[in-house]
């Protein structure tokens, strides 16, 4: 396109991890009582603009003290725990600054 020409904004794109080691992964094997550290540092947007961060529980075992349902930390990195066994799915959506949301992506924590 010319000088001056307009764009449309693309939505960004959410990449939900978990770290494993200190590596990002979609998944990761815990033990009960730990704390996960969740990571949504891969996410992007093709504009380049800085994202903002919305994570949530979306699935936890019966019985866990974790909160679910609500956004509990909007920042690329967060903390979920301490973790009873079972199995849980942590939802990131990112948005840009025109405002432009992600499809939501899941990061999957299996404690044991």
């Amino acid at each position: 396109p010319g000088a001056g020409a307009c764009y449309e904004n693309q939505p960004p794109y959410a990449v939900a991890a978990v770290l494993a080691g200190g590596v990002p992964s979609a998944s990761v094997n815990l033990p009960s009582g730990s704390t996960a550290q969740l990571d949504g540092g891969q996410s992007l947007d093709p504009e380049g603009t800085a994202l903002s961060y919305k994570w949530m529980v979306l699935s936890k075992p019966v019985g866990s003290p974790v909160a679910s349902g609500t956004i509990f930390c909007q920042s690329a990195t967060c903390s979920l725990g301490p973790l009873t066994p079972g199995i849980y799915h942590a939802g990131l959506w990112v948005v840009d600054e025109p405002g432009a949301a992600s499809v939501q992506d899941v990061a999957t924590i299996f404690v044991q």
